[in-house]
């Protein structure tokens, strides 16, 4: 079931389609005259939702992520379209768009590979993050060092959150007995954002990446931004993501043999 809100008042019940099986959307909102495009989605899915019959990863931040904004740190739910985010290069940019996608204690079980990463405080360096940081498996973070630097030609990369779990604080959370909620953020172009401390991307418009936004969020970014529809659609990552498994691997792999911090 799909649950969407944002803040006006309930609508009649609608089917949607999740891209193989059919389930039921509860829409109890519109848009505002604020503008504010927050919406949030219950959702329970019981089928597949990619061609393959298989769940799509998600890329987002957990509840009760502190993201650093102009009014000071903010926990990612109370985020709206009126807030101006701090993004890494030390400029704020207004979100444009913000939703979640709940995944019940169930769903999480029966799909481990969608639990949360937890990054504990200080593993990948001293502050980063300053506090635990939990993530969807593939959501990435920024890992910048001069080992980066030599591997990719960039010092500023972008990791997949599931990439770090050999690293000591870095672990699957398997408690998830009262489900999870997680986070997309989304500004006009992808950005590394600072999340309890630590920077990390925002929500990436690639193909792969917008099959983890609801049907109904997905026309609502397609309106903000039409260009992701064409075919030929190529978004700009705000830093470097290696395309090659093994390499990232061996990039954890010559931090931890070094003992060297992820950021430094």
């Amino acid at each position: 079931m799909f649950g969407v809100k944002t803040n006006n008042g309930p609508l009649e019940p609608l089917e949607v389609s999740n891209g193989l099986t059919v389930n039921t959307a509860a829409i109890d909102a519109a848009w505002n005259d604020s503008g504010d495009n927050t919406i949030v989605i219950d959702q329970q899915v019981t089928g597949p939702t990619n061609a393959s019959g298989e769940f799509v990863d998600v890329v987002c931040f957990s509840s009760g992520t502190l993201i650093e904004t102009l009014q000071g740190p903010m926990r990612v739910e109370t985020l709206t379209t009126r807030d101006q985010v701090l993004i890494y290069d030390g400029s704020y940019e207004p979100i444009r768009w913000i939703g979640s996608r709940r995944l019940s204690s169930a769903q999480l079980e029966a799909n481990p590979k969608l639990k949360p990463i937890q990054i504990r405080a200080d593993a990948l360096g001293t502050g980063f993050p300053m506090q635990d940081l939990s993530v969807s498996p593939q959501h990435r973070v920024l890992v910048s060092s001069r080992i980066a630097m030599r591997m990719f030609g960039s010092r500023d990369v972008l990791i997949p959150a599931r990439k770090l779990l050999p690293l000591s604080g870095v672990d699957i959370v398997e408690n998830t007995a009262g489900g999870v909620e997680y986070w997309h953020i989304l500004f006009d172009d992808h950005q590394v954002i600072w999340s309890n401390g630590t920077p990390s991307e925002s929500l990436f418009t690639g193909p792969e990446a917008l099959k983890a936004v609801s049907p109904d969020g997905r026309e609502e970014i397609q309106k903000l931004f039409p260009q992701v529809c064409k075919p030929d659609f190529k978004p700009n990552a705000a830093r470097h993501i290696p395309e090659k498994g093994k390499r990232v691997r061996k990039l954890v792999q010559r931090h931890q043999a070094n003992n060297i911090p992820l950021y430094c």
